[in-house]
């Protein structure tokens, strides 16, 4: 592969000794004989990079020391090598990021993240823009909203992250990182404007994820078909209801509407639907159908870019 690429790329595609001092040019990836190379982000088109990503692991761009844990993870998860042992000494949690424009400077990024996670957080890229941090330790982080906000201040960056659960079997991280990757990344497509995402409240997106993504009619198609047929009017009221714990007060002041309009909308909706959003099992049903509808829609508009 190597020698394929140096063939069309000539003196664009170098190894990490040769852009030691200037690794940001570069866009780096690793083969599966497990060397790394980069290739020069003026050489190369998007198109380009998306095929290359096909056949080799895109990976952060080299600093000039790499800790030998950064190296056990980048096996772990980027490369598919198995796990030296089955079960780590400590429990990890991974969290992903994402940044809507390239950061200028690497290393400040590093510099950033490290200070939030002070000796135990982990910090690997996988493209440009994009990465996750692994948080080794019993003791939960901060609030992961603080570092967007250390992000935005300090280096004028738009960030979004997810907080993955605590574990600690090897044998399954790199599965369940490529799950949490696509998680997040359908997370970013049905909540723009959130910054920060826990799992447990992707939870429901979780379980709808092969349901929006199989084409045959589902269990939901029922209701679906009803919700349909109601005034987006409603559809925002119950969502932001449920959003707000089901909580009239609350879901109003968030509407800027009286309780009682509030109410009137959440009767048409029952009236519509059958299902009654004051009642918990309906709730739990109800949110999920709109979850569905929200990301359907999303996953809609991307496959026809």
């Amino acid at each position: 592969m190597y020698e394929q690429l140096k063939a069309i790329y000539r003196e664009a595609l170098v190894t990490e000794q040769e852009a030691i001092n200037q690794p940001d040019n570069y866009y780096w990836f690793q083969d599966t004989a497990l060397a790394r190379f980069g290739l020069l982000k003026t050489a190369v088109t998007h198109n380009e990079w998306q095929l290359l990503a096909l056949q080799c692991h895109p990976v952060h761009p080299p600093t000039k020391t790499q800790t030998h844990a950064e190296r056990f993870w980048e096996r772990v998860l980027l490369t598919g090598a198995s796990p030296e042992q089955n079960v780590s000494e400590s429990p990890f949690a991974f969290i992903h990021f994402y940044f809507k424009r390239e950061p200028q400077d690497y290393d400040e990024v590093k510099q950033a993240i490290s200070g939030f996670f002070p000796g135990n957080g982990i910090m690997l890229w996988t493209s440009a823009q994009s990465g996750v941090i692994i948080h080794e330790s019993a003791e939960q982080p901060e609030d992961i909203h603080e570092l967007t906000e250390l992000l935005a201040a300090d280096l004028f960056l738009d960030a979004h992250l997810f907080h993955g659960p605590m574990m600690t079997d090897l044998t399954i991280a790199e599965t369940i990182f490529s799950r949490q990757k696509q998680l997040f990344y359908l997370a970013r497509l049905t909540y723009p404007k959130q910054r920060t995402f826990q799992y447990a409240t992707l939870l429901p997106l979780e379980l709808i994820k092969n349901d929006v993504l199989d084409h045959h009619p589902s269990s939901f198609h029922p209701i679906d078909a009803r919700i349909k047929d109601l005034d987006q009017e409603i559809v925002d009221t119950v969502l932001t209801f449920l959003e707000h714990h089901m909580n009239i007060s609350s879901a109003a002041k968030k509407l800027y509407i009286h309780r009682n309009s509030l109410q009137y909308r959440l009767e048409r909706f029952t009236e519509k639907t059958g299902l009654d959003p004051k009642q918990f099992l309906d709730a739990v049903t109800i949110y999920l159908t709109l979850t569905k509808h929200r990301v359907a829609s999303f996953v809609t508009i991307e496959q026809k870019k």
